[in-house]
């Protein structure tokens, strides 16, 4: 299995998620719902081999409000792991912070 589907609280499905091994860890494509920025990225329904649009940018940011619960003022995204997901194949872009930027890998299994 290379993906899992992903539902909120109230059992609806809000997308994908697969694991990295870029990051070594589990990254949610929101597909049905859009992400809390508004995102939403398309799927061409092929679970061996899936494709996702567009690319996909994982970031955290500079300074967080922690009583407002969002960015502090003047806070900038930092890119931690970018990549494409085309075919079945991560394409890392080169602004990803880890080992496989510029590379390209299949993707994985989700261990069982």
């Amino acid at each position: 299995m290379k993906l899992r589907r992903c539902i909120d609280k109230d059992n609806k499905p809000v997308g994908w998620s697969h694991y990295c091994p870029g990051c070594g860890n589990d990254h949610l494509i929101w597909v049905e719902q859009p992400n809390k920025e508004g995102a939403r990225w398309t799927f061409d329904g092929n679970e061996a081999v899936p494709t996702f649009n567009p690319s996909i940018r994982c970031y955290y940011w500079s300074k967080w409000d922690t009583e407002k619960q969002q960015p502090a003022e003047g806070a900038v995204q930092i890119t931690t792991c970018h990549y494409h997901l085309h075919a079945g194949v991560l394409k890392y872009c080169a602004d990803s912070k880890h080992e496989l930027a510029g590379k390209n890998v299949p993707l994985p299994d989700y261990d069982p």
